[in-house]
């Protein structure tokens, strides 16, 4: 049999990264939503408007993507419309019509920063 003993040292770490962790999700998940909610918001400006169905498809969400230290978000924005991929993308017929890619470029360099300044100290 193996005996493991934990020092106070260890249990104080343990106990410092749990209260770290809660403190991440704190910060991280509003800035989180509220880039989700921007790149939606930006992809649906630039899409084009035929019927509106593919506008009004676009949605986001942040979900829990774990990680190695078992935290962590992401983003998931697009359009449900099936069609949604073939018109960023365009196909053998018809030119593409970027308009997610473009929200992400315009979007994603402000959700970085914002991480940055909201992770200053918490570590």
């Amino acid at each position: 049999m193996i005996d493991i003993t934990v020092d106070e040292d260890a249990r104080a770490l343990a106990a410092h990264w749990l209260n770290v962790a809660g403190e991440v999700e704190r910060v991280v998940l509003p800035i989180m939503r509220k880039g989700a909610n921007d790149i939606q918001a930006a992809g649906q400006a630039r899409a084009p408007v035929d019927t509106g169905f593919l506008k009004n498809s676009i949605t986001s969400q942040v979900r829990s993507a774990g990680g190695s230290v078992g935290i962590g978000f992401a983003i998931e924005v697009g359009p449900t419309a099936e069609y949604g991929g073939f018109v960023e993308n365009g196909t053998s017929t018809m030119g593409p019509q970027p308009y997610m890619g473009p929200a992400f470029d315009v979007v994603v360099p402000g959700i970085v920063s914002a991480l940055g300044e909201g992770m200053d100290g918490l570590v």
